[in-house]
Order: structure tokens, then C-alpha cells, then sequence
């Protein structure tokens, strides 16, 4: 589901995009991505803040006005492009960027 080289980058436009392998997702990204923080809501008069990995679960389909066309989509923090008929992660923006 996640095309490689998959690219990373920072939150910044000017942040270099840095090109990470299948290994190296599984070793420095993919834990960095998931518990980044998300989102806040209130339940019962608390903010309770939420990491993407708790957002994600609560997200089990793609809609079309996560598209922003036929064959890109944006969810969350990261970017989803159709390659033929199936979706695949190709970026990922880390608030705090990789080092090369």
C-alpha cells in the first residue's frame, strides 16, 4: 500500500524532499508519522488531543472530497496517488523533517 521510495519532507514548502526505502520507513518513519499530533476534540468539556494513528482509525474510507483529483488524494499528513486501480502512500510530511 506504500509506494517506494516513499517521499518525506517537512511541514514547510522549502523543506527538501528526502527519499526513504521500504527499510527505513520501518525504522524511522513510520512510528514518527503515526504518533505525530493530529487533531483536538472535545469530549465532555476536555480538549483531548489525537496522534494520526488514532485518527487513521477512525477513518476507513476514502471519500471523494478527500481527492483532489482522479488520482490524488490528501489525508491527514499524508498524500495517497492511484497507481492503476489501487491507492498507494507516496508522501509523507513529518513536522520535524528526516536528516539525509
Amino acid at each position: 500500500m506504500t509506494q517506494f521510495p516513499l517521499e518525506t519532507r517537512g511541514p514547510v514548502d522549502s523543506d527538501r524532499v528526502i527519499p526513504v526505502s521500504r527499510d527505513r520507513f520501518v525504522k524511522e518513519v513510520y512510528d514518527k508519522a503515526m504518533d505525530q499530533f493530529q487533531d483536538s476534540v472535545v469530549v465532555n468539556g476536555k480538549v483531548i488531543g489525537k496522534n494520526q494513528r488514532e485518527t487513521i482509525l477512525e477513518k476507513t474510507t476514502l471519500d471523494t472530497k478527500d481527492q483532489q483529483s482522479a488520482d490524488f488524494a490528501f489525508i491527514l499528513s499524508m498524500e495517497f496517488t492511484r497507481i492503476g486501480n489501487i491507492w498507494k502512500l507516496s508522501r509523507i510530511y513529518l513536522e520535524e523533517p528526516l536528516e539525509e
